[in-house]
């Protein structure tokens, strides 16, 4: 009889890549991932934008971002 449960039990679980088809699919999933590259993309944008503005486009010529 155990036999049997352990069958049922391997049967009722999906397999790990249908597993993870399965959460690549979720619709949750798709948002967090695009909430934190939007994140990221904004971080990235002040980023640039604050360190062409304090030294332009010779800052290898220069040194004012290296003090």
């Amino acid at each position: 009889m155990a036999k049997k449960k352990l069958d049922k039990e391997a049967e009722s679980t999906p397999s790990s890549p249908s597993k993870i088809v399965a959460v690549c699919k979720n619709e949750t999933v798709h948002f967090v991932i695009g909430l934190m590259l939007v994140i990221f993309s904004v971080y990235l944008l002040l980023a640039f934008s604050s360190f062409w503005s304090k030294c332009g486009p010779m800052a290898a010529n220069e040194r004012c971002c290296t003090q």
